[in-house]
């Protein structure tokens, strides 16, 4: 019995570690962007950084390679609305993503995680 249950702990760990280093779902679609306009693919996670593509308005099933900046969970959880936004400012949140065959950066603020049900298709 307690082989079972040390088993079943170790299986627990294991996969709450996996989930804790997740970053993000595996597709992104563009979210909040005009009609008319377009998401800019940055070299580096940065707005200075220079443009390597752009990615039409209604674009879903780009691969999320990774992100960073950002609040963390305990910021998000535990600051005023008004202390989050300072934060959002000096830490904008990046992805990693791939459209087409550009790999490159793109300001996460136009991402919404994609259903990735038919990404897979």
């Amino acid at each position: 019995m307690l082989k079972k249950v040390l088993i079943t702990i170790g299986l627990c760990c294991c996969v709450l570690n996996a989930w804790a280093e997740a970053d993000g779902p595996d597709f992104w679609k563009v979210h909040d962007v005009a009609a008319d306009d377009r998401l800019n693919i940055r070299q580096q996670p940065s707005w200075q950084s220079s443009k390597l593509g752009a990615i039409p308005p209604n674009e879903q099933c780009l691969p999320n390679i990774k992100c960073t900046g950002g609040l963390t969970f305990e910021e998000a959880t535990t600051l005023s609305e008004t202390e989050k936004e300072t934060l959002r400012k000096q830490r904008p949140r990046w992805c990693k993503i791939r459209y087409q065959n550009i790999t490159g950066w793109v300001a996460a603020k136009y991402l919404r995680e994609s259903s990735s049900d038919h990404c897979y298709q």
